[in-house]
């Protein structure tokens, strides 16, 4: 037998999955071929490890001390958890606020414009292009 083939079946030979023939084969070429001997002996001595680290039990306390340093963890971030909204929500009030300043700022000023146009002198005037105004708009919309 060939070490290729001897390879893909190592594994069934330790598990003792293979006919007998095979197994035999297997044997015979596992005593002449060094290297897949060696080979033979690592993976067997790997899969006994892993039967070996399959029996191991985890402590049953583990899942209480796990617990037990949890609430911890949550107080930490629990002051976060409620800053985070107070926060969010004066971040909201100061733009509108802001909002509100600039808007008033501007209709202001607007307004001043408007005074300063108004003034006594053409006041007959202006009253007049608004008349116009609203008529023609009154006019073009019907």
């Amino acid at each position: 037998m060939e070490c290729k083939n001897v390879n893909k079946k190592l594994i069934f030979y330790i598990d003792d999955k293979l006919p007998l023939d095979e197994t035999l084969e297997i044997q015979k070429h596992l005593n002449e071929c060094e290297q897949c001997n060696a080979k033979y002996e690592f993976l067997k001595q790997i899969l006994s490890q892993i039967e070996a680290d399959r029996d191991i039990r985890p402590n049953d306390f583990i899942a209480t001390r796990i617990l037990a340093k949890l609430p911890a963890t949550e107080k930490k971030y629990k002051l976060k958890k409620v800053l985070s909204p107070v926060l969010i929500a004066i971040f909201m009030f100061f733009a509108i606020i802001l909002g509100k300043l600039t808007a008033d700022f501007y209709y202001t000023n607007e307004l001043k414009n408007q005074v300063e146009y108004v003034s006594k002198d053409n006041f007959d005037q202006y009253v007049i292009e608004e008349l116009d105004y609203t008529s023609y708009y009154y006019v073009e919309n019907q």
